[in-house]
């Protein structure tokens, strides 16, 4: 859920990737952003995880196996095939524009381990 500055500064980055839907929240207006990208860059000790298991819900927040590789490739926005509900990603763009227009309300876990956590993807 983004306010309308949220969308003003995001707009941009994410265009072609979904739709911005609007919401009305105890009187409020916000916006959702319906991601239409998924994006296929998990290795393959992705393979290996139980997608729909109990222990990913509630077992903290691991890191992603993206592809190194892969992952450069990356939209600005977008899902994984092994996961398309509730998990959405963004890239260092996305990160450092949230951050440099100020946007709070946004909770940017970096999903890659150790050195290279800096560089993105981060879960959204």
């Amino acid at each position: 859920m983004m306010s309308a500055r949220a969308v003003g500064v995001l707009r941009p980055l994410f265009e072609g990737c979904g739709e911005f839907l609007p919401l009305l929240l105890l009187g409020r207006s916000y916006w959702w952003f319906n991601c239409h990208v998924v994006f296929d860059g998990l290795d393959e000790i992705a393979a290996a995880i139980e997608w729909a298991g109990a222990e990913r819900f509630f077992g903290g927040k691991p890191g992603w196996p993206f592809d190194a590789e892969l992952v450069g490739t990356a939209p600005a926005v977008f899902r994984v095939p092994q996961s398309p509900v509730g998990d959405l990603f963004v890239g260092e763009i996305v990160a450092a524009a949230v951050v440099d227009a100020g946007l709070t309300g946004f909770d940017l876990c970096p999903v890659w381990p150790g050195e290279r956590a800096a560089g993105g993807p981060f879960a959204l």
